[in-house]
């Protein structure tokens, strides 16, 4: 990994800028190996740049405000989403990244604040963004934090109508993959949610043998 974030930042460093700045490809590919190397705010920097040359372009946007909620900027982080996901003619998979992002700064806001309205509004704000997240792309992820919210956020009936079709979902998956990591892991989640402790935690040992065996 050392090296890799070395050649990347030496590429950055090279680049021929009249080139990039008619190719967002560039800056794109760019950022998002910044952010997959763990290095977000060298990615925010890029997209910094790349906004300069494409203003409003939503790819980047998203980029700028993942890389900054990676970097602990969540206010920041907020805002840019907030923006982005009232824009029209946002693609359909990019809006749902957004609002399952902007799910997860409100469930890390409300993990840290004390009992109280602040609190139950950033909960709330997270469940019903997930939710929303879930029912534009029936994607397990925001699904299963969808019902996972619901649950702490009081709403137990409800988590648990979630976390059986997340689980119906997952197990059907997993007849196309069945060393998917991610799809193990959750099953361990949606199991744990319907209260099948013994289910939950065979689900995550087999998710740990996936994930080990990619390393």
């Amino acid at each position: 990994v050392p090296d890799q974030i070395e050649a990347l930042v030496r590429s950055w460093e090279a680049r021929d800028a009249d080139a990039w700045k008619r190719d967002a490809g560039c800056y794109l590919s760019h950022a998002q190996q910044a952010i997959a190397l763990g290095r977000p705010v060298l990615a925010f920097d890029i997209m910094d740049e790349g906004l300069q040359a494409f203003p409003g372009h939503h790819d980047m946007r998203y980029l700028s405000a993942l890389a900054l909620a990676k970097s602990g900027s969540t206010g920041h982080a907020r805002r840019m989403l907030d923006a982005l996901l009232c824009d029209r003619g946002v693609a359909p998979q990019l809006f749902v990244q957004a609002l399952s992002l902007a799910g997860r700064i409100a469930k890390d806001h409300w993990s840290r604040l004390p009992e109280g309205p602040e609190r139950a509004a950033e909960g709330e704000q997270s469940r019903r963004q997930y939710q929303r997240a879930y029912e534009l792309s029936g994607d397990y992820f925001p699904g299963v934090n969808a019902a996972t919210m619901s649950l702490l956020t009081g709403h137990a009936e409800e988590a648990a109508g979630l976390a059986r079709e997340v689980l119906k979902q997952c197990l059907s998956g997993l007849k196309k993959n069945a060393d998917d990591g991610w799809l193990l892991a959750t099953l361990g989640e949606a199991s744990l949610l319907l209260g099948s402790m013994q289910e939950s935690a065979d689900w995550y040992r087999q998710a740990v043998t996936a994930a080990s065996g990619h390393f």
